[in-house]
């Protein structure tokens, strides 16, 4: 058996400011420390056999305060999506400069494509890959592994698209965690059921969706 704890970081100034970070990063807010130690509260005594990180300053910033004496993984494949240009520009501009690209980003993310960035299909490979291989390294039919992942926002939403087996065209029906709230995943062996589901943040997604 397997469970998978997902956290997404602590809200960060550039969410508050509605500004897309992708790869780039901003420090978390007073807020967003103040939910990563609720965060220890939540998670803290679970005794996890692996743990895994975003290397966005964000995600380690969150897990620190949350576990701070935890051993942990850094793996690329939990950044967040890289928008290129887009990064550290407010949602408002980028509707007014990249209109087309915009609306595809929110309303049709199949068709998604932006210049130096990545599209909807370049971080399903991705994070698919990163779940194919814990799923390989940890599932056990007779003991329960724990695994915990601190992550971002769309990745977040990818994971769970993933484990429900569902199309990229649908990445829209999946809510924004809201930030440092544990989502709570079982894998039985042939399929992921959700124990802690998340809890929409009202943000960008939620009220474009």
């Amino acid at each position: 058996m397997l469970d998978i704890y997902i956290v997404r970081h602590g809200q960060t100034q550039w969410n508050v400011e509605k500004r897309l970070q992708g790869w780039l990063d901003s420090p978390l807010t007073l807020e967003g420390e103040r939910s990563a130690l609720l965060l220890r509260e939540e998670i803290g005594a679970i005794e996890f056999d692996q743990v895994f990180s975003s290397p966005s300053g964000r995600a380690i910033t969150t897990l620190s305060i949350a576990m701070p004496e935890v051993l942990y993984v850094i793996d690329d494949r939990l950044k967040e999506i890289c928008l290129g240009s887009w990064q550290g520009k407010t949602i408002e501009t980028i509707e007014k400069e990249f209109p087309e690209a915009y609306y595809n980003y929110f309303f049709e993310p199949e068709n998604f494509r932006l210049e130096g960035g990545e599209d909807y299909s370049d971080l399903h490979k991705r994070v698919s890959a990163f779940v194919d291989e814990v799923i390989e390294r940890f599932y056990n039919k007779k003991v329960n592994k724990k695994v915990l992942i601190v992550t971002h926002g769309l990745t977040l939403m990818m994971m769970q698209l993933i484990f429900n087996r569902d199309v990229i065209a649908n990445i829209g029906t999946y809510a924004l965690s809201q930030n440092a709230k544990p989502v709570h995943y079982h894998y039985d062996g042939e399929k992921f059921d959700a124990i802690i589901e998340v809890s929409a943040q009202e943000g960008y997604f939620s009220k474009r969706f």
